[in-house]
């Protein structure tokens, strides 16, 4: 058909059980290059219409089900939308997605609260550290001090010392 450029169009190549899935009872699958499916799903008390593409031959397509949205601006199809290894449409669809945003925004919270509380806490040991670190130059210049008047004290003593002994007249040593 398709070498002779003739375009056919079947509304329904399944019987009414539609329990044959992929072929026809008159075989005219056979004949057609592509071949869409259109159904109901009936989940939790919803109708939702799927459409997936039994085949294509020759073109390399997807063997997923997709939702088809009938709306005021159009017919769309929306990409398949697994849970759980369950595809989920409409209502359900809408649900678990809400549910997964809602756990994604107190997630970043969460972690912003995180970022803040450890910002804090480093904020707080640096001024920690940074006390720390004067306290211990405070220790070191008086032990510098300390150190300093030792030695002066010493040299002191020692110059006294010797002019004492100058005053009093006493022999070299």
């Amino acid at each position: 058909m398709k070498g002779a450029g003739i375009t056919l169009v079947c509304t329904s190549l399944l019987d009414e059980s539609g329990a044959q899935v992929e072929r026809t009872p008159l075989q005219v699958s056979t004949l057609a290059d592509t071949w869409i499916h259109l159904n109901y799903l009936v989940h939790a008390g919803e109708r939702n219409r799927g459409l997936s593409i039994i085949k294509s031959r020759g073109t390399a397509h997807s063997n997923q089900v997709r939702e088809l949205i009938l709306s005021n601006g159009g017919v769309t199809l929306a990409d398949a939308y697994t849970a759980g290894g369950e595809v989920l449409m409409g209502t359900l669809r809408w649900q678990k997605e809400r549910a997964e945003r809602v756990a994604r925004e107190e997630s970043e919270a969460a972690k912003k609260l995180k970022q803040a509380t450890l910002q804090a806490e480093e904020a707080l040991l640096e001024v920690r550290l940074k006390a720390v670190q004067l306290d211990l130059q405070a220790k070191r210049a008086e032990q510098e001090v300390l150190t300093r008047l030792g030695v002066d004290r010493t040299a002191e003593l020692a110059s006294g010392r010797s002019h004492l002994d100058e005053l009093r007249g006493a022999d070299e040593k």
